[in-house]
């Protein structure tokens, strides 16, 4: 599948919520964890700009605790790979999508019950 068919292939399976989705083009919940996606279905690698505009949504009160998700055909530019990095926004494209969501998840929870572990391991000390 080439880029435009990929592309073509993202527009089909998202939601057309209209001008002014306020940098939200899909939301919903997986493994009971919430998430926002933004697709970018652009000729070009996607910039850092993208995952900051990304970041500043998740920053809101309303979504405080959602998952970050840009999806793309096209890739991404090493600063937009450093954003996503920085602000934990999961960087994927289609074909992707579903595996790099619950590999986050996953990992997520990891750490929740790490976490958990050693504030127990505290509490009894």
């Amino acid at each position: 599948m080439n880029n435009y068919e990929k592309g073509k292939y993202l527009e089909d399976k998202t939601a057309d919520i209209g001008p002014g989705d306020g940098g939200i083009d899909i939301s919903g919940e997986a493994a009971s964890s919430e998430f926002i996606i933004q697709c970018k279905n652009w000729a070009n690698k996607i910039g850092r700009n993208v995952v900051e505009e990304l970041a500043g949504v998740l920053s809101r009160r309303e979504n405080h605790g959602k998952i970050g998700i840009v999806v793309a055909p096209s890739g991404y530019l090493p600063g937009a790979k450093k954003a996503g990095r920085v602000h934990g926004i999961i960087l994927t494209n289609v074909k992707d999508l579903c595996n790099d969501l619950f590999d986050f998840i996953a990992e997520k929870q990891k750490e929740n019950d790490h976490f958990k572990l050693n504030k127990n391991v505290v509490a009894k000390l």
